[in-house]
């Protein structure tokens, strides 16, 4: 099954939560060092959609068990796009992909490239990018 049969597949209810999951997991796993601080930050993210923690690890377990390359970035911005109505919610999920990249202390070219786009097709603009980006810490 791929990532986005098993989005297709999942709860209405819980859409939007699993594009967030698989954006997410793409994003923690493109620098090859996939580890338990960027698995509970993860988690830490997708507590805002409401999943509880034995439901939450389920799909962790399917999405990795779905891997088979990289996701479709492109597709599951456009699913989030249309989800995420308002703003403030788009705004929300660049949060979280910052505090992502940035749980392992490091942020690399690539991961940096990777948030920058990811927030673009999910309609961040480029000024409200620079500003959550600010609040971690971080200059454009």
């Amino acid at each position: 099954m791929s990532a986005m049969q098993l989005l297709k597949e999942a709860r209405e209810d819980e859409r939007t939560a699993i594009a967030v999951l698989l954006i997410l997991d793409e994003l923690a796993r493109s620098d090859g060092d996939f580890d338990r601080r960027e698995a509970s930050t993860i988690a830490s993210c997708l507590a805002a959609y409401g999943l509880e923690e034995a439901r939450l690890r389920e799909l962790m377990e399917a999405v990795e068990a779905t891997r088979t390359g990289h996701a479709d970035l492109v597709g599951l911005s456009r699913v989030l796009k249309t989800r995420l109505p308002a703003q403030s919610m788009r705004n929300d999920v660049a949060r979280a992909l910052w505090q992502l990249v940035l749980a392992d202390g490091t942020l690399t070219p690539m991961e940096d490239r990777l948030v920058n786009s990811i927030t673009m097709l999910i309609g961040v603009t480029y000024k409200q990018v620079a500003e959550i980006k600010a609040e971690f810490g971080q200059r454009s």
